[in-house]
């Protein structure tokens, strides 16, 4: 009889406490942080492992995911685009005033400017990163007419009698 009176009691005891650890648990600042890291730590990190989250949940810890981002965005399209780096280059450099051409025969005038031309990588190349298009060494001070006559893309826009003058080809 002591062994059941006794086992009643154990079991109301542990009920009793099992009520007041949840009412604590559910009510309490810490205990709702420490339930946020239980259903972390036993259920979700499982089920995330499963997904490999669990590497990307670590670098967003971490803070890393940020600047990898910022660095991956910097590598496939950052750097200057062609406007702002003219503007800066113009404004270390001072432009030359060219002569214009002028058609003997019909009096036309075609009038000159100084240009970047982008010799190796050209304009048109969307893959590459503004950083790898408009650097110094892939610009090249150039004359109209001069970079009508290396770039067929260029060349398209000057006139007719230039064209036929210089024998200029375009695209």
């Amino acid at each position: 009889m002591y062994s059941k009176f006794t086992g009643v009691l154990g079991r109301f005891t542990f009920d009793q406490n099992s009520s007041l650890l949840a009412d604590a648990v559910e009510n309490t600042k810490v205990g709702r942080s420490v339930s946020a890291a239980e259903n972390f730590l036993f259920l979700e990190l499982p089920a995330s492992m499963a997904g490999g989250e669990l590497l990307a949940a670590g670098w967003r810890a971490a803070g890393i995911s940020k600047y990898l981002g910022q660095a991956f965005n910097y590598v496939t399209k950052g750097g200057p685009t062609f406007a702002e780096y003219r503007a800066a280059y113009w404004a270390k450099n001072v432009k030359p005033s060219l002569d214009p051409l002028i058609n003997r025969e019909t009096g036309q005038v075609w009038k000159q400017y100084m240009e970047l031309h982008h010799r190796f990588i050209p304009q048109r190349a969307k893959w590459a990163p503004n950083w790898l298009l408009n650097n110094r060494f892939n610009l090249q001070p150039i004359s109209s007419l001069g970079h009508a006559m290396v770039d067929p893309y260029r060349a398209r826009t000057a006139p007719k009698w230039v064209k036929e003058i210089y024998n200029l080809t375009w695209k």
